[in-house]
This record gives C-alpha cells, structure tokens and sequence, in this order.
C-alpha cells in the first residue's frame, strides 16, 4: 500500500485521481507555526440531510478497537505535479474550482466548521471554532455584507479568495493495524490549508489558517 495513494487518494477520491510521487514531510506531532488566538464564540451549521449523514457514516473508519494505532502530520506540497489537481484553477473558472476555493465557499455558506490552528495539539470543539467573519478580518480579505443570508454570509469576489495562495495542506492521519485483515491501514482525521505569502523584508513564510475535520468535509466534496 503506497503512502501518497492512501493519504492523497483518500483525501481526493471524490474529485480526482492522484500519482504516487507527491513531496511530504512527515512528523507526529502537530506542526507548530504560532499560536492562534482562542475565540469562545461559535456559529450556526446548516446540518446535512438524513441520507448525507448516514452516508458519510458508512465510510467512517472505527479504530476503537484497533489494537495498534499511530498519529502522524504529512505536509502535501501541491506546487508538485502529481498534486495539480488539488490547485488548479487557481481561480474559479466557469464552474471549476480548486479544493480551498470550494471550502471557503462552504465556510461562507455557513455549512462547515473550521477550527483555529494551535501549536502542538487540535482541539475540535466549541472553544476554537472560527467565526468566519474574524477569519476574513485577520487575514485581510475583502468583504461586503451579503444581501442574502441564506445564501451566503458575506459577498466575496473570486479574486479575493486567497485560494491562489494556498500551496500546501497539513493532513493529520491515524495509522493503525486490523486484525481481520492483518494489515496496516490509515484514516485521515484532518485536513489544513496553509497560505503561502512574503513578510515586510520579502522571504516567503507560510500560515496554517484552520483545521477541518475530514469527516466534516468528505460529504461536500464526494458530490
């Protein structure tokens, strides 16, 4: 079993197919950049149907039982070929979209929860859910308020989702052994967007921005 098939195949095997060569950087611990200020406030989701829910249940991986398990972070450089997929378009094109651009719509359409990006460890809860407004605030993207709130939160143009910006995700994973199979599989647990840019003297620096829970995601993008 390739790692790049298990890892990337997985996390795309609803919008593309993936080669086996992408560049990643292994650890088991979670990345640490810096860390993300807290925010106690929360949001509203709109909840998936029944059949999306049970769905999605059935391909949820249960490790409970497994008996040897393993966490680990890979970072997906999606500047490598074999992860094109993944960026291009950079922008929205007719209606084609790159996987960041079509989580931030989510976001926007308030059918998705991320969570704040914390040096060493995630917390999927309450305490550091994201309010999409103070999401777009620090990171200076432009906004109007939205005419229509069950359509969208705010009015964002195409061209200033920084979707062109974001190069890389960090992927957290649980390796762990099945006994009926005897065999080592993997499921991913999470996925993060980080946004390539340059500090005041030029050198190029990146930024987590959130973690999403991929079970969260998995229904939107397998349609």
């Amino acid at each position: 079993m390739k790692i790049s098939h298990v890892i990337i195949g997985t996390i795309l095997s609803a919008t593309a197919v993936l080669a086996s060569d992408a560049q990643e950087n292994v650890t088991n611990r979670s990345p640490q950049v810096g860390r993300a200020p807290r925010n106690a406030e929360t949001q509203q989701t709109t909840t998936l149907s029944t059949r999306a829910q049970e769905y999605n249940r059935r391909l949820t991986q249960n490790t409970d039982n497994a008996p040897w398990k393993r966490v680990v972070y890979r970072r997906v450089d999606l500047m490598e070929d074999s992860n094109a997929v993944l960026y291009y378009p950079p922008r929205p094109v007719g209606d084609r979209q790159n996987l960041f651009s079509t989580i931030f719509g989510l976001l926007n359409r308030n059918m998705l929860d991320a969570y704040e990006y914390l040096d060493g460890y995630e917390s999927f809860t309450d305490q550091y859910k994201i309010k999409f407004q103070e999401f777009l605030d620090r990171f200076g993207i432009y906004y109007q308020p939205s005419t229509n709130k069950n359509v969208e939160l705010f009015r964002v143009a195409d061209s200033d989702v920084p979707s062109a910006e974001v190069r890389a995700y960090y992927v957290k994973e649980e390796w762990y052994f099945t006994p009926t199979n005897s065999d080592v599989d993997v499921k991913i647990q999470a996925i993060c967007p980080i946004m390539t840019g340059r500090d005041e003297i030029g050198e190029e620096r990146n930024q987590p921005l959130f973690w999403i829970p991929y079970e969260n995601i998995r229904p939107y993008i397998a349609r």
